[in-house]
């Protein structure tokens, strides 16, 4: 008998008010996004099909602070991982306040 399989959707809801809506975390854009983020993690998974590293949750950042993260990240014994292609930088963005649409701004 053949296994059965099982189809399960996920919905994520976006990121709170104030915190980057890449990573779900509140950072500047000067800061790299929270690579221990589910939030971060479950959607960059989603949408470029594998697992985000170091060197992309820094990718957006200038080049010059990039070499300080990757040493705060082995200073703290974690193995610095990138990608095997080019590391896909996200710009940084800060979520906004959810403004609710009123009738007559869905109307057409």
């Amino acid at each position: 008998m053949k296994p059965k399989t099982a189809t399960a959707v996920m919905m994520m809801l976006p990121a709170a008010p104030g915190t980057c809506v890449m990573c779900a975390t509140a950072h500047d854009e000067n800061s790299p996004h929270n690579y221990w983020s589910l939030f971060y993690g479950m959607r960059f998974k989603l949408k470029y099909g594998r697992d985000a590293t170091h060197a992309d949750c820094c990718a957006h950042m200038p080049e010059k602070s990039r070499p300080f993260y990757r040493q705060a990240v082995e200073e703290a014994g974690r193995k610095w991982t990138e990608p095997d292609s080019e590391p896909i930088a996200e710009p940084y963005a800060e979520s906004q306040p959810f403004r609710k649409e009123t009738p007559s701004e869905t109307q057409d």
